[in-house]
């Protein structure tokens, strides 16, 4: 994939969505005994590492990890959104050909990210967050400007700065809280 003169490779593919994992449309269960019985929706049970977040009527509640959601709630709600609060590592690659009798540039990026919010997640329908990554490696111009101009020599330096650069300057995600993990450039 290339993305304004920056080749940006995924190392990781995205082979399960995060942070929404999934959302499952809710149905409405009947009652039994000749309409005794209330009708009910039935929650799928909560996933390892996930938080549910309901879709009421254009809103979004997350699920509180001890009492679960008022019955009302699940009346109300017409999806249930299962976001992976687990923090996770994505890794990108960004490849410079060669030029003017240069080495070529290669830099292995690693973001953490993490969900602050599970609802405003949820409601974005987050379901890939490579292509924000993607995007902002694009817009780190000089950083892209200092590396053409690089030696092997000068990969160190490169190196720290764009270190420097984005811990000062993380990536900006909605409701996601994204650092670096490592960088790594040869």
């Amino acid at each position: 994939m290339r993305l304004v003169g920056v080749g940006v490779i995924r190392v990781q593919p995205s082979t399960e969505a995060f942070p929404v994992r999934r959302v499952v449309g809710l149905e409405e269960v009947p009652g039994g005994l000749w309409r005794i019985m209330p009708r009910a929706r039935v929650l799928p049970p909560p996933e390892p590492g996930t938080v549910r977040v309901l879709a009421v009527r254009g809103s979004f509640v997350a699920e509180d990890g001890w009492s679960g959601f008022p019955r009302g709630l699940v009346m109300a709600a017409h999806s249930v959104s299962f976001v992976d609060i687990a923090a996770r590592t994505l890794e990108l690659v960004v490849e410079l050909p060669a030029t003017q009798g240069r080495e070529p540039f290669k830099a292995t990026i690693g973001f953490r990210c993490r969900v602050r919010n599970p609802a405003g997640v949820a409601e974005a329908h987050m379901t890939d967050l490579f292509p924000e990554l993607e995007g902002y490696l694009a817009g780190l111009r000089r950083l892209r400007w200092f590396a053409e101009r690089s030696t092997v020599e000068d990969h160190a330096l490169v190196q720290r700065y764009a270190i420097d650069h984005i811990n000062l300057h993380p990536p900006a995600i909605r409701d996601i809280r994204v650092d670096l993990a490592y960088l790594h450039i040869g």
